[in-house]
């Protein structure tokens, strides 16, 4: 958004120069404010303006830090208005748009400024002296950043910010909240902040905390050392649940809404919710770093005192009539339960965050974070439910003993041996549901090392419960699961469990979710296709060998029979034909996808670093040729992961180390011929009428297509047209890093550029003001038409700022 003017009238724009309106004076790009038909105040005293501004806002000047304790504790951004009582369009703002947004679910933590009276030394006082020059209300956007405490602060870059009362500023709230909000999810778990008053405090659950007040008096401190520590405990406990929780659910949600999942996961309910799988694997690893952190921090002192008061506590209890209640005795007898889990939480930690590095083939830093979680509790190295965890993992058995010695893991793989001769289909995590089974089991497949098909519960709670945990656990199975019926079925119509018709069926429902993420994954932004893809790989490791051979066996049969009729049917032995090429493809899922994961990642620019994840992407492919080497034998597909490897600046010796594939070295061992001169487009500027062939040139070239979206209804457009683009320097920028086009969006239908799909493409690309540039890859769809993908925009005129942001999405 222009700092200083949000898409004015154009009925009202007189000059291109210059918005018609001499009620203010003129800003640093010589255009003036326009705020027809407000009034600038109409508060008639003190009391109607603090009654306005109490009735809209919780947080004001005088507690800002509360207010951004609270946006970094529930992942939200922060809206910041700065006004008041003798500040232009103040009412009109806080009265309008402002409470549209907010009352309309524009969800963030909003705060009222007063210029008059804040204190200049604050961070809100010294962000307004930079930057308000204007007696007019002034509205930010923010997502907060931690400092080295992990206090949060108002971040440098702003999201997004606004002049005067107009009511598109509720829209532009709504619409810049989600960039704001992406910031803030980045930015989960680097904050520490205290927690939220117990009354203030929406996902405080009496039934899940520790029994610090059992006469259920409301208090604000503890009133005894054995109570703080329970508190403390407790906190810390929540903190690492959510945690844990976050990560392997692959969960980038703020924690408030995962409240219901969280409170069930502390009462050793870990079964239902599933999150979405839109997390990477580096977010994912902060966030078991995060839970390690906290649990480190857990005070011995802390637990021994906690201990002692809950001690008291239960020995209170039982002096009472009949014992004491059944309900108090259970309630704290399995918070006794929790404070020695918690003093595992160091190893249990490092765990889980161990075993998400072996889920995601990080052998060597999976295998130390699991040796450093026995070392500090030793108990897990003898635990059945840690060790057939370990054991499910597919690497060779050999392999882990030499890594573990003294760990009985012989036992725990045969345990999982039994699950599967009783169910093929069962894993160590049978209480999921079966579509949330992940994980190839089978140990004849070649490689074997899983991917990131994340889970769903962390392994934290006790070894055995409590015995006064109470009757009501749910069950972890339904009986009538079929998944989990005998071989001979259940009596009924439903075929038995490892039937030809059930493995069919099985594997076209996987062929289809495959098939369904890998598309999705290519027509979305990068974090969302990474998960996509991830998604496919864990659902391609999922198939099994005995279904494949099954699948195989029918097909070939079915193929046998119809050839052997006496009047064979040639529609049928096609859809046969087809079927055996699906279950062929099938059984080399697990390397395909790994394949096209891993083209994409050479392929695509990392947001967090600007350019492509080369190497992670070469360890996708070389994981997909040990796997299936057979799979380089066709020297189209060598050319093609080289060609893109090369493109993203690997060198062939790198190459050749990361694939480790014979038919890849003896390709790039031949003697090269000589290298095509990189392809340089004769032009590199594109008119409106040359949408297509700009796009086709971005296309060819490789690069970055730039698209201008103005009109002629814009002065600011058409100044950018005689200005801006006239600049030598900045055509040159443009020759040297894109394609540059123009889209014409004139709502006019008499306009010889009028056309409803250039509306249409400003409105699905949510553009609010122009002049907007957005940055696209380009790219070319399986059936020949073009695909953009957005990698960022800039909104304005400023040639040196243009210059920077084509450098910067080249």
């Amino acid at each position: 958004v222009n700092p200083r003017v949000f898409t004015p009238d154009p009925n009202q724009i007189r000059d291109i120069r210059r918005i018609n309106d001499g009620t203010v004076s003129p800003v640093s790009d010589n255009f003036n404010i326009v705020d027809h038909g407000r009034a600038k105040n109409v508060w008639k005293d003190d009391a109607e303006y603090k009654k306005s501004v109490g009735d809209t806002f919780k947080y004001t000047d005088k507690n800002y830090k509360e207010a951004f304790n609270e946006a970094a504790r529930t992942g939200k951004p922060v809206v910041v208005v700065w006004a008041g009582k003798d500040v232009d369009y103040a009412q009109s703002a806080v009265e309008g748009p402002i409470r549209d947004a907010k009352n309309g679910g524009a969800d963030a933590v909003y705060i009222f400024a007063d210029r008059a009276s804040m204190d200049p030394n604050s961070e809100l006082g010294q962000y307004a002296a930079k930057n308000i020059n204007e007696n007019m209300t002034y509205t930010g956007i923010f997502a907060l950043t931690a400092d080295a405490e992990g206090q949060p602060h108002l971040d440098d870059k702003l999201i997004a910010n606004t002049w005067g009362a107009r009511s598109e500023i509720t829209s532009v709230i709504k619409d810049q909240l989600q960039y704001a909000q992406r910031r803030m999810d980045q930015r989960k778990g680097q904050f520490k902040v205290p927690d939220a008053p117990a009354d203030n405090n929406p996902d405080a659950n009496p039934d899940t905390s520790p029994d610090t007040n059992p006469e259920g008096r409301p208090e604000s401190e503890p009133r005894t050392p054995g109570e703080k520590a329970l508190r403390e405990i407790d906190r810390q406990r929540q903190e690492i649940f959510d945690a844990l929780l976050s990560a392997r659910r692959g969960d980038l949600s703020p924690a408030g809404d995962r409240a219901d999942v969280l409170r069930r996961s502390m009462n050793f309910d870990l079964v239902d919710g599933q999150g979405p799988a839109e997390m990477t694997f580096d977010q994912r690893q902060a966030l078991f770093d995060r839970a390690i952190e906290v649990a480190d921090g857990i005070k011995p002192d802390d637990l021994k005192l906690a201990r002692e008061e809950k001690q008291k506590h239960l020995d209170a209890e039982k002096l009472k009539a009949g014992g004491g209640d059944p309900d108090t005795l259970t309630k704290i007898n399995a918070d006794m339960a929790w404070l020695d889990l918690m003093e595992k939480m160091p190893g249990i930690t490092r765990f889980e965050k161990g075993m998400s590095s072996l889920k995601n083939s990080q052998f060597d830093e999976g295998v130390k974070d699991i040796k450093e979680a026995f070392a500090r509790s030793p108990e897990l190295a003898t635990s059945e439910s840690y060790l057939d965890r370990l054991a499910e993992t597919p690497y060779d058995l050999q392999r882990l003993e030499r890594e573990f010695p003294g760990v009985d893991l012989k036992s725990a793989r045969q345990r999982l041996n039994d699950r599967l001769e009783d169910d093929p289909e069962a894993t160590v995590a049978d209480n999921l549901p079966p579509a949330d089974r992940g994980g190839r089991l089978d140990q004849n497949r070649p490689g074997g090392e899983p991917e990131t098909q994340p889970e769903t519960q962390p392994e934290t709670q006790p070894e055995t419960q409590p015995e006064t945990q109470p009757e009501t656990q749910p069950e972890t199975q339904p009986e009538t699961n079929p998944e989990t019926q005998p071989e001979g079925g259940d009596g009924g119509d439903n075929p038995p469990a490892n039937s030809e018709q059930q493995v069919m069926e099985r594997l076209g429902q996987a062929n289809s979710q495959i098939m369904e993420a890998l598309s999705q994954a290519r027509g979305a932004g990068y974090e969302q296709a990474t998960a996509l893809f991830q998604r496919a790989i864990g659902l391609a490791d999922g198939v099994t060998t005995s279904d494949i051979t099954t699948a195989m066996s029918k097909v070939q049969s079915d193929l046998a029979a119809e050839k052997a009729s006496a009047t064979p049917n040639a529609e049928k032995l096609e859809a046969i034909q087809t079927a055996a090429v699906n279950v062929q493809l099938l059984d080399k899922a697990d390397g395909l996808t790994r394949i096209d994961y891993g083209m994409y990642l050479m392929g695509n620019n990392d947001p967090e670093t600007g350019k492509p994840n080369a190497l992670g992407g070469l360890d996708q492919i070389g994981e997909a040729a040990r796997r299936h080497p057979e799979l380089f034998q066709r020297e189209e597909l060598i050319k093609n992961v080289v060609g893109r490897a090369q493109l993203a600046g690997v060198d062939n010796d790198t190459i050749k180390t990361r694939i480790n594939n014979p038919d890849v070295t003896a390709y790039l061992d031949r003697q090269a011929p000589e290298p095509e001169k990189p392809y340089v487009p004769e032009r590199t500027m594109f008119g409106p009428e040359e949408l297509q062939a700009g796009q086709q040139e971005a296309l060819k070239s490789g690069r970055t297509y730039f698209m201008k979206l103005g009109g002629s209804w814009c002065p600011a457009c058409v100044g950018m047209d005689r200005t801006t683009l006239q600049n030598g320097d900045v055509q040159q920028t443009i020759a040297e890093n894109g394609i540059f086009g123009k889209m014409e969006v004139e709502f006019d239908s008499n306009h010889p550029h009028y056309d409803p799909n250039t509306i249409k493409f400003a409105r699905e690309h949510k553009v609010t003001d122009y002049p907007t540039t957005i940055a696209f890859t380009v790219s070319q769809n399986a059936d020949g038409s073009i695909a953009l993908e957005e990698k960022g925009r800039f909104v304005g005129t400023d040639a040196r700022k243009f210059k920077e942001f084509i450098k910067q999405y080249k």
